[in-house]
């Protein structure tokens, strides 16, 4: 495989209610947690993250459970669980319902956990929620996150993939992915050839240094 550049950010969102007190990862020993969809893959960041703080999660939470992200929603608004993992685009639905009517709060890495995070998983690129992004969250919130990559197979044709990538990061592009796709809102050409995850496909290469985005 070889990528084609990419398409949007992931953002790691876990998110909590201003009422546990729960306001770092450091704060979730001993919590109720869910950790993600049933049969998903966003546990294992969640766990990556908890690691870099020394947190073991098969032995430091109080339990771990794997729920939908509206039924998660539902059951932290019970108080059947203290916090919920959430990775995905802003800004994300069930979170900005929630937090029309509770007092919700982002949970985010201790001093100095996130560089160590990334040193160690470079993977995981150092990203910002901006403040507004959801109601009543009014700073910047420091994450991590992940660029989804539009991948093709090595043995396509360069021409093809190179106008398959020039009519996609295209203004025209941009405008109508954004148009037909709420996480196409967060494609630019700026970003494309950012991070590359996987090596680019030479028609995709060719592309971002003709536009001055790759050198």
């Amino acid at each position: 495989m070889r990528g084609m550049g990419i398409l949007y950010l992931q953002y790691g969102q876990p998110y909590t209610l201003a009422s546990t007190g729960i306001k770092t990862y450091l704060d979730l020993k001993g919590k109720v947690v869910c950790a993600g969809s049933p049969g998903g893959s966003m546990h294992q960041q969640f766990f990556d993250w908890v690691r870099a703080h020394g947190i073991d999660p098969e032995k430091d939470f109080k339990k771990v459970v794997y729920l939908p992200a509206r039924e998660a929603m539902e059951a932290l608004k019970a108080g059947q669980v203290d916090a919920v993992m959430e990775v995905s685009t802003l800004p994300t639905p069930t979170i900005s319902e929630l937090a029309l009517t509770h007092d919700l709060v982002l949970i985010t890495f201790a001093p100095g956990y996130r560089d160590k995070l990334i040193a160690e998983k470079p993977q995981y690129l150092p990203l910002s929620l901006p403040a507004g992004t959801y109601k009543g969250v009014n700073a910047d919130v420091e994450t991590v996150g992940s660029g989804a990559m539009w991948g093709v197979r090595a043995d396509v044709d360069e021409n093809v993939v190179f106008e398959m990538v020039k009519a996609a990061y295209s203004p025209e592009g941009l405008k109508y992915m954004g148009k037909v796709h709420a996480a196409g809102k967060g494609m630019s050409l700026e970003n494309a050839a950012r991070w590359i995850p996987i090596p680019l496909h030479p028609g995709a290469e060719k592309f971002f240094k003709e536009s001055g985005v790759l050198k």
